[in-house]
């Protein structure tokens, strides 16, 4: 055996390593940012849904307290939400708007284009609405009842997003 093959065989074997290693490293690492992104997504996402679902959620159930004039006692009793229960429903959809607001602003780093246009009109017709029931131009159970109707299409609107960007199936 020659030391020049030993030397030429080494070299080979070293260079096609660091070769492999590199690549598989810059593989791995791709990987992996890719996954933390989509984790990232995934998790605002997720968090957009579970806000919209409970500040649909609450409106119904103001919607339904406004409802309390109805003729039956068993429903006014059923559907009467005392002033604690009240003032945690407020609280928690201010908490809500805020988080809302938050991630449309921070959106582009982990939500679609189109769904940040979205947010942002979501947020606005709120507004509208909001300022509409300060001016007495609408009553709060209309109110209740468009807010509603208006989280519950933004939510739908984010299940059909967040299947084709996160890539789940149906």
């Amino acid at each position: 055996m020659n030391w020049e093959t030993i030397g030429v065989s080494v070299t080979l074997s070293l260079f096609s390593g660091i070769i492999v290693a590199y690549l598989t490293m810059k593989f791995a690492l791709s990987r992996f940012y890719r996954e933390k992104w989509w984790e990232k997504r995934a998790d605002s996402y997720i968090k957009l849904t579970d806000a919209l679902y409970v500040y649909k959620s609450n409106h119904n159930k103001l919607y339904e307290h406004e409802l309390i004039g109805s003729p039956t006692r068993e429903h006014a009793l059923k559907f009467m939400l005392s002033y604690l229960q009240l003032d945690e429903i407020y609280n928690e959809n201010k908490l809500i708007r805020k988080e809302i607001s938050k991630l449309s602003e921070l959106g582009p780093l982990v939500l679609t284009g189109s769904l940040i246009i979205k947010l942002r009109a979501f947020i606005k017709e709120e507004q509208i609405i909001n300022a509409s029931v300060q001016k007495e131009e609408v009553s709060p159970q209309e109110a209740y009842d468009k807010l509603a109707n208006l989280s519950s299409n933004l939510l739908d609107n984010i299940m059909i997003e967040a299947k084709k960007e996160l890539k789940i199936g149906s």
